[in-house]
């Protein structure tokens, strides 16, 4: 758990104040009277006493539901508990675990009104000192329900105790700021004065007073699927890629998990390309990692298509693709030594490679394709430190130019690689204005700007306040300039490093920067921005406030002038993804907005899915242990050639992984000036056009890492 939360593992043999609910919402605009009114119900089982365990806001164990069946009086749900705990202060710490409700879907905008009952023995109570209940009510995973000033909060009320075992009847009104939602929780979680002998809560329940009645159940409001169209950001349903499938202990396509997919989208015919990598295994891998591709904006894909079919020992490492104005596509995959790539001129139906394309020592590799340059570019982790290679496509060899990349630079110096320099004492520093870092960095995903064909590769960087650095090149990789983000990141190791921080550049040349920082209370998605190459930045704006507690794995996309995209991997749950509850579950998250360079953006948030995933996401590569790495390190955002997004992400299923693509159906179209409403789908012709700019298609995805990286540690429980 992290700093702050009321939660503590000492509770569970105390006393659970938790719900009996019966529950009616006002289906009216705030303010507004209210035209109907749905009745709800929380039911329980004596199942619930049991699976009463977890953490805000999901246990995946929870039989209790939610839903407009009046109660039968047949179930008998209760909670009895003796506090050994004395002198403890009122909402210092509520008991766990709790009781919980995920049942129900719709439009849900008003007030909740709550009933239940209680019976106390315990002789403080009954001079006056009463009891808590925290109640919080959730859509698709984000606090809805709200405190005095409409701020997302979970409202505390003061309980009515019954004495001497006659149950009395408490209520409490909890507004909820209205949202359409797929997944509502209403969880409450009890916690108590001082010492307490037997405390009794009663809901759906035979011993529930007879006082307990209730009117004839209205229909559910329509869920969002059948109500009208989505104005906001919305997606269609995910599609699973054929045969990305990994369910226990073998995956014909990946042999392990497939994971990390990168996605990149042709600005010839808009054809979209995934690929993960595929396991290395010298004994029998004799294909290169698996290529996906979808020629109706993903709403159908191929089969996994491998480059090579020849034994080849240099397969199965971390995939990069990218795709040149022709139509070229290029896949690079990681094998240690090297990066071997592979180059298909025809959608994948025919292939050239080259088993290392540059220096030795490379881990986790980006590309970013330049369309003024006609050149491709590759970021990568190696033992001289940051690296930049380039291939100039305009050679007599063209696209095959690739296969070695010509031009390589050290881009970042990397201290303890040993290099000839007087290293400065560690955390980083400089010298002679080159930032040295001390060889626990990763690479961050590069960028290109429409503008002025800039290129532009973030980089965690461990000196406080300019937490995020960027090496950028405006003469082909010849030489390289240095900025970093003002306000980023307080100097520790791997504050920024969560994992891969990201660039994008809009039509009108500005460069946006998105990363996860490590804070006291969770990890976080931040957004800065600058209009004039990193001399001057925007302060850095929390993207995932109010959305989720704990964020990791960020994507970034830009299009016109302010508008910007960002993803990532989200919970409720406080703390570190490496050492989260069982029970954690995630979402993929997308908040956009059209005026990034406001000192207050405006965001539109929209969810991918929900609980996609459920425990720890260990980020710490070869050092995770069991399935805590299913994940792998990261997932991949583009806009489609029509301007709509299009995100591509490992998700759970059943004992093992899968790969799945969704696209954008609602919401601001990044290609053109905000208007909210339904994607374009006819094609647009000859690429993406932002502002006068013809962007291709950049692709940066990541990939599982041989290297331990610098991670920060667990939040203290």
């Amino acid at each position: 758990m992290g700093k702050g939360s009321r939660f503590t593992s000492a509770r569970f043999a105390a006393l659970a104040l938790l719900p009996l609910l019966a529950a009616s919402l006002g289906m009216s605009a705030p303010g507004a009277a209210a035209a109907s009114t749905t009745k709800y119900y929380f039911h329980g089982s004596s199942q619930d006493d049991v699976n009463r365990t977890g953490t805000l806001p999901g246990a995946t164990t929870a039989t209790a539901t939610f839903n407009t069946t009046a109660p039968t009086g047949t179930s008998d749900a209760t909670q009895t508990g003796t506090d050994p705990v004395a002198n403890e202060s009122v909402g210092s710490n509520p008991f766990m675990p709790y009781w919980q409700s995920t049942n129900a879907t719709g439009v849900f905008n008003g007030t909740f009104h709550f009933d239940w009952w209680w019976t106390s023995n315990n002789p403080e109570v009954a001079a006056g000192i009463q009891d808590q209940v925290d109640i919080g009510v959730y859509a698709d995973g984000n606090l809805i329900s709200d405190d005095a000033n409409g701020q997302p909060a979970v409202v505390t009320v003061d309980l009515n105790p019954g004495i001497g075992g006659t149950p009395a009847e408490n209520t409490a009104d909890v507004p909820v700021n209205g949202a359409a939602v797929h997944t509502l929780v209403i969880q409450v979680r009890g916690h108590f004065s001082d010492t307490s002998t037997s405390d009794t809560v009663h809901y759906d329940s035979t011993s529930a007073p007879s006082s307990f009645t209730a009117p004839t159940p209205a229909p559910l409001p329509p869920t969002v699927e059948s109500s009208a169209p989505c104005t906001t950001l919305c997606f269609s349903p995910p599609v699973a890629l054929p045969q990305s499938d990994y369910t226990g202990s073998t995956s014909a396509t990946c042999y392990s998990t497939c994971g990390e997919p990168s996605l990149a989208v042709s600005p010839v015919d808009g054809t979209l390309y995934v690929s993960t990598p595929r396991t290395i295994l010298v004994c029998c891998n004799s294909q290169a990692s698996p290529v996906w591709k979808s020629g109706d904006n993903g709403a159908t894909w191929s089969a996994p298509i491998f480059p090579s079919g020849a034994e080849n020992a240099t397969t199965g490492g971390d995939t990069e693709m990218a795709v040149d104005k022709r139509g070229t596509l290029y896949e690079g995959e990681l094998w240690l030594g090297s990066d071997s790539i592979y180059i298909s001129p025809d959608k994948g139906n025919s292939w050239s490679w080259s088993p290392a394309s540059h220096d030795v020592g490379a881990d986790r590799e980006w590309f970013a394709y330049a369309p003024a340059e006609d050149a491709l570019y590759g970021f990568y982790d190696g033992f001289k430190g940051l690296m930049v290679v380039k291939a100039p496509l305009t050679t007599p060899l063209g696209s095959s130019t690739a296969q070695f990349f010509p031009i390589e630079r050290v881009a970042v110096p990397e201290c303890a690689a040993g290099l000839a320099v007087n290293c400065p004492s560690l955390p980083a520093d400089s010298v002679g204005g080159t930032p040295i870092l001390d060889g626990t960095v990763s690479p961050g995903r590069p960028s290109v700007s429409p503008v002025d064909g800039t290129v532009y590769f973030p980089f965690p960087y461990q000196v406080p306040g300019q937490g995020i650095g960027i090496a950028s090149t405006s003469d082909g990789g010849q030489s390289f300039s240095y900025s970093y983000v003002k306000g980023a990141g307080g100097g520790n190791l791997g504050d920024t490093g969560n994992d891969f921080p990201v660039s994008a550049v809009d039509s009108a040349g500005r460069l946006y920067i998105a990363w996860v920082e490590k804070k006291d209370d969770g990890f976080a998605v931040y957004l800065a921005s600058s209009g004039d190459k990193g001399a001057t930045w925007t302060t850095p704006v929390e993207v995932s406030k109010g959305i989720s507690r704990t964020a990791l794995f960020p994507n970034i996309v830009a299009g016109t002038a302010g508008q910007v995209a960002v993803s990532w991997y989200g919970t409720s749950v406080l703390g570190d993804p490496n050492t989260v509850p069982a029970s954690t579950q995630w979402t993929v998250y997308v908040s956009e907005t059209a005026d990034a360079t406001d000192a207050s953006p405006t965001f539109q948030n929209g969810i991918v899915q929900s609980n996609f995933h459920t425990g720890v996401i260990c980020t710490m590569g070869a050092n995770c242990t069991g399935n805590t790495r299913e994940l792998l390190d990261f997932f991949d955002m583009k806009l489609d050639r029509q301007g709509n997004l299009g995100v591509v992400y490992t998700r759970d299923l059943n004992a093992g992984t899968q790969i799945a693509y969704a696209r954008q159906s609602g919401g601001c179209i990044l290609a053109q000036p905000c208007s909210p409403g339904v994607v374009p789908e006819a094609p647009a012709a000859g690429g993406l056009v932002l502002g006068g700019a013809f962007i291709a298609a950049v692709t940066v995805p990541l990939v599982r890492r041989r290297r331990k990286r610098g991670m920060p540690q667990a939040l203290p429980a």
